[in-house]
């Protein structure tokens, strides 16, 4: 494991502390009937005077983003981006019928034996050995345009990756990282079904537990020197916001609010998702307790660890979570990169998105 890297969070460490950080010792809560009430300090009044501004869907979906070419060394995974094209030859990206795009893994190929493991950390100088031929096609997009403060982004998926060695995510970062910051809004690995959200940031920024959220809090420090760049960490609390019971369910839709005031989280299911968000009239103000709440305060001044961000789309395979977690999972096999050498175990190991609409306030 590395202390510092530009990108995902290294959740691999966050199972060690769940035990130790609970959420519910940060406040008091009362819940009347399905509705949880924190007695918390939180920014409950958000802007309802949201207007569209732009629409990633369909057809144009993939004339938004930036395919990036290179091995995984954001989370040194088993993972080689490829560029746009060969990504579209190799149906790794493109618009299927219903005009979802989809972003997916290789599940055609399978990789020898002999090429195992082929990322292997040198544990003298800190640097990976990376043998090309181990490594599984997958896709990395970021956003050609950037969102600021006043920015809601609201995803629509149908599926999201699921299975053994895969860890997908969907997120933002300011294009100094870390000093303009990250925002992991729906990212897991392996068998995992809970949903992680997280920000990453210098030091001097950690979670304020005063902010009204039903998930639970892994780790306070957002500091990349923390903890192997852990960052502060919100689980979600239900069963079924990533992985195999999230696409079970149709899949669901995540809002992100990103403004100066507080980062703040929702989600839901697809029978679940309001009205006024089918109907591109988004008001947070009516949309209940969120998943994860990041306040701007003494905890966390905002404006100064957070820039304006690209959004991304990622799917890496035996990267550091997933691969160091992997012993912890029901998955089969002795380490993640046996599960690797089979083309067919990836083959629900894609995103399938509806569309990414931003609205500013």
């Amino acid at each position: 494991m590395i202390s510092l890297r530009n990108g995902l969070t290294m959740i691999s460490v966050l199972w060690t502390i769940s035990n130790l950080v609970s959420s519910e010792s940060f406040h008091a809560e009362l819940s009347v009937g399905n509705h949880q009430l924190l007695s918390t300090r939180s920014y409950s009044n958000y802007s309802n005077s949201w207007r569209k501004s732009q629409t990633i869907s369909g057809s144009s979906f993939f004339d938004h983003w930036e395919f990036q070419e290179r091995w995984d060394s954001t989370t040194h995974g088993a993972a080689y981006y490829v560029n746009r094209e060969d990504a579209q030859r190799l149906k790794l990206a493109y618009v299927d019928e219903n005009h979802r795009a989809i972003l997916a893994v290789d599940s055609k190929t399978d990789l020898s034996n002999d090429t195992m493991p082929s990322v292997l950390l040198n544990t003298t100088d800190g640097t990976h050995q990376v043998n090309p031929l181990g490594l599984r096609k997958s896709v990395r997009i970021e956003s050609i345009k950037t969102y600021d403060f006043g920015s809601l982004i609201i995803a629509d998926f149908y599926h999201v990756p699921q299975g053994c060695a895969s860890w997908g995510a969907f997120w933002m970062y300011g294009s100094n990282w870390p000093y303009d910051g990250e925002v992991d809004i729906l990212e897991g690995f392996n068998d995992n079904i809970k949903n992680i959200a997280t920000l990453h940031t210098t030091a001097n920024c950690s979670h304020d537990p005063s902010g009204n959220q039903i998930g639970k809090v892994l780790q306070e420090s957002c500091d990349i020197s923390i903890n192997y760049n852990a960052g502060c960490s919100v689980q979600d609390t239900s069963l079924e916001t990533y992985g195999s019971e999230f696409n079970k369910r149709g899949g669901g839709v995540y809002a992100t609010v990103y403004t100066k005031e507080s980062i703040t989280v929702w989600r839901w299911t697809r029978e679940e998702i309001p009205k006024d968000i089918t109907e591109d009239k988004p008001d947070p103000n009516t949309w209940g307790t969120p998943v994860a709440t990041w306040l701007n305060g003494d905890s966390c001044r905002l404006s100064k660890h957070f820039k304006p961000q690209n959004l991304v789309f990622t799917i890496t395979t035996c990267g550091d979570a997933d691969r160091e977690t992997y012993k912890q999972t029901k998955c089969p096999g002795s380490s993640c990169f046996d599960h690797l050498l089979k083309g067919s175990n990836y083959k629900d190991v894609y995103f399938s998105v509806n569309s990414i609409k931003i609205f500013k306030n």
